[in-house]
């Protein structure tokens, strides 16, 4: 049996604490309502940014958002 890294199990709390830490910086999306319209489509509003804590954060955080993009909830009705 392998035995446990404690050096990667504090990376990656530490990555947890920084994706949540970028998480809580962005609680909903104060530019949604300006999503709407021809003048915010052909001129669109400049989006929300935040710096993330680290690039382990970044990425961490990029990864959750695409897992909501699965090609199976990109259809409806849904593929069987």
């Amino acid at each position: 049996m392998k035995k446990p890294n404690p050096g990667a199990a504090k990376a990656r709390a530490a990555q947890a604490a920084d994706t949540q830490g970028l998480v809580k910086s962005m609680p909903d999306n104060a530019n949604k309502p300006k999503e709407i319209g021809r003048a915010n489509a052909v001129s669109p509003p400049v989006g929300m940014t935040r710096k993330p804590a680290s690039r382990a954060a970044a990425a961490a955080f990029i990864k959750a958002v695409a897992r909501h993009r699965h090609p199976e909830r990109e259809t409806d009705p849904p593929r069987v």
